[in-house]
């Protein structure tokens, strides 16, 4: 059934690159468990995200000046927006079993929902990554030249996670270019960047700061730990990449693991470094006074 619709696909109109017409579809490699642990484990990781992204606008709100929470806010506020629209792609994957969910938008016109929220997730992070480097920047007071050279691999970053040729979840054309590997470079090296910026401005200004706060010692110390989870985030970046092109059973179930330590280490990182900046009352409780 699905190959008869795969037929019907290709000779339509394809949104919203019509270079993946020519593409062939995946079925779900991860099985019914696969799918069942990854929803629960995307779920809650969504749940703690889109939380932590309000709490951090809301605490902006209340104090502008700390640009801090301007930048943590809008990254990971970014980050979940994206990422839900990929995790229904991923159910509709599931439910589908066509890696495209082509959507049919009349007679002639499909529209192939998963890769584009793939695109858009890649995105999201790329933006995550950029906002996390500019806080660093604004906090060391100053910037260099290098850091102009950050944003232009950070835009080339967020260009090649969009564009048409990385061919997410898709068997590509026999014969044309595959970008992820450029894609995962750029989001490797961006994410070290950041998180290089990052601990510069904790090791030089954040620390100083947080010294002078209630329960300052405690609050470095769950900052740091929300820099070393986002470190590890941009680690997994490597192997998540390679097992991604194959297919053998033992790298599939290697790709359910990974994916959920990705998530918990984002998630995990976004929960600790507003718990250092912040410290709110649930902080107080969980790590004490």
């Amino acid at each position: 059934m699905m190959r008869d619709a795969s037929r019907c696909f290709d000779m339509a109109n394809v949104l919203p690159w019509q270079i993946w017409g020519e593409a062939q579809p995946r079925t779900y490699p991860y099985g019914l468990w696969g799918f069942v642990v990854l929803t629960i484990v995307g779920f809650i990781y969504l749940f703690a995200m889109w939380i932590i992204g309000i709490l951090f606008y809301r605490t902006y709100r209340l104090y502008p000046q700390r640009k801090e929470y301007k930048y943590f806010s809008i990254g990971i506020t970014a980050v979940a927006l994206f990422d839900t629209i990929h995790v229904i792609g991923d159910v509709l994957f599931f439910i589908m079993d066509d890696s495209r969910v082509p959507i049919s938008l009349g007679a002639d016109t499909v529209f192939y929902f998963y890769p584009f929220a793939t695109s858009l997730s890649v995105m999201g992070i790329f933006i995550f990554y950029i906002l996390v480097y500019t806080y660093g920047v604004y906090k060391l007071g100053e910037r260099k030249t290098f850091d102009y050279v950050f944003y232009l691999l950070g835009i080339l970053g967020i260009a090649f996670g969009l564009n048409p040729y990385n061919f997410w979840h898709m068997i590509k054309p026999e014969g044309v270019f595959d970008t992820k590997p450029v894609t995962g470079t750029l989001l490797l090296i961006v994410g070290i960047l950041a998180v290089i910026k990052f601990y510069a401005a904790l090791k030089t200004k954040i620390i100083a700061d947080l010294e002078k706060a209630p329960v300052g010692l405690k609050r470095i110390k769950l900052v740091t730990w929300g820099l070393t989870l986002m470190l590890i985030l941009v680690i997994l970046m490597v192997p998540h990449g390679i097992l991604a092109t194959i297919r053998e059973p033992w790298a599939l179930a290697s790709m359910v693991i990974i994916t959920i330590l990705k998530l918990a280490s984002l998630g995990s990182s976004a929960v600790l470094i507003y718990s250092g900046f912040v410290w709110p009352s649930w902080a107080e409780r969980l790590f004490g006074r």
